[in-house]
């Protein structure tokens, strides 16, 4: 368990979220129910009536606003837990700014919904030696899996077969609520066991969760050697 000393190294912990649509609305909200110290945000969007199907942290009123969902996020979430220290950036992650944005965090959590970010963040966490967890979704289908540089192939050298970049896009096949859950039930769950227990206690593997024919399977990932 975390217990209270666990709690302590929570509110000492700093993560940064890259995507606040239908992973990020979760993520956040797991994050900063749980205490973590720490939360970046970073997100360049407004809020659309099609992202309210599965992005828990928006409304239909956010959306008549044109709000930015940086915005809104700190704004609701700082409501939940004010000992969080939340900051957000109201833009995309690019080669320009992934450093400066990423490092100085203990840990990173992919939100986003395309593997061209994903590289991105992957080459930073390498270069940089911090720890990140990918996770996508496309359908009922998810995928998550903790990255440890150094320790762990990173995405660049998986073979994700299944979760292949084609089949996990939830931008082109659509998704459905309850697998957004179920990734970041699995994903938190992880960053938690990191942040309190370090690397050796984690999941190591790529986990698939199929939500339609229900199924949960962790298996060992085959580095790409091409």
């Amino acid at each position: 368990g975390i217990g209270q000393a666990g709690q302590e190294r929570l509110a000492q912990s700093k993560v940064v979220i890259v995507g606040l649509g239908g992973l990020g609305s979760f993520f956040l909200q797991h994050l900063v129910r749980a205490g973590i110290g720490k939360i970046t945000v970073i997100d360049f969007d407004t809020v659309e009536l099609s992202n309210l199907q599965r992005q828990i942290l928006y409304d239909e009123w956010d959306v008549e606003e044109g709000r930015l969902k940086v915005e809104i996020a700190l704004e609701k979430m700082s409501r939940v837990n004010s000992e969080v220290k939340l900051t957000g950036f109201t833009t995309y992650l690019s080669p320009q700014n992934a450093e400066k944005l990423l490092l100085n965090h203990d840990l990173i959590l992919d939100a986003t919904d395309n593997y061209e970010t994903r590289y991105l963040i992957n080459d930073v966490a390498i270069k940089h030696s911090i720890p990140w967890i990918f996770s996508a979704v496309a359908g009922a289908f998810g995928t998550a899996s903790v990255i440890i540089p150094g320790k762990t192939p990173c995405l660049r050298e998986m073979v994700l077969e299944e979760a292949s970049s084609e089949a996990l896009s939830c931008s082109t096949a659509g998704v459905i609520s309850p697998i957004i859950a179920a990734v970041t039930a699995f994903s938190t769950t992880q960053a938690l066991k990191y942040l309190v227990l370090g690397e050796d206690c984690i999941d190591k593997g790529l986990a698939l969760i199929d939500l339609w024919h229900p199924t949960l399977e962790i298996t060992d990932i085959k580095r790409d050697e091409t």
